[in-house]
């Protein structure tokens, strides 16, 4: 059962993807459940430890620090838990949800009290348009098995579909974030 920090992420892919929960069945298994959705956002996820950045306040000429933001970046949100979802000041002290309220549209944290910075977000990291490229090119294998048909002047151009996945798996291919493969020797000579 896909987590329950995942189902706006899941809508974003079906929204990108035109993937329904029953597109296509293959050998009994129905394409697009939740579960596979949040199976390919998860090859597409990296664990992160944000520093969020601090929004001053003037309260009677002092600073005070409630509003966090973070970047432009995906993230898994708090409903999975705090094995997925964590704000943890410098010293790691783990702050509650029930101490700040998040805009995720707005990539925002707001505490209810003063906080110092700076604060951390650590949670998993999303590139959603690799993982809506990947599901566009398992369409298109699924569509390769159809074949166009003519019959008394009506032209049924099946390949048309596979032509259309293997574009929008283009388009979501350059937009997606390039990814950075490390490579450690593990042998003694180096």
């Amino acid at each position: 059962m896909a987590r329950t920090g995942m189902s706006e992420l899941i809508s974003q892919i079906r929204a990108k993807t035109d993937a329904g929960t029953a597109d296509y069945s293959i050998a009994g298994t129905q394409y697009w459940t939740d579960d596979q959705i949040q199976a390919m956002l998860d090859r597409q996820s990296t664990p992160v430890r944000i520093r969020l950045s601090e929004v001053p306040e003037n309260q009677q000429g002092t600073a005070i620090y409630r509003d966090y933001v973070w970047g432009d970046m995906e993230v898994e949100r708090a409903g999975s838990g705090t094995a997925v979802w964590r704000v943890v000041d410098a010293g790691g002290t783990v702050s509650g949800t029930a101490t700040y309220a998040i805009n995720y549209d707005q990539k925002k944290i707001r505490f209810q009290q003063n906080t110092l910075p700076p604060m951390y977000l650590e949670s998993q990291a999303f590139d959603l348009n690799a993982a809506a490229a990947q599901i566009w090119r398992e369409k298109a294998a699924h569509y390769a098995a159809r074949f166009d048909v003519s019959t008394d002047n009506h032209n049924l151009r099946r390949s048309q579909l596979m032509a259309h996945a293997n574009e929008m798996a283009k388009h979501y291919e350059r937009m997606s974030a390039p990814r950075i493969v490390t490579m450690q020797r593990s042998d003694s000579y180096w």
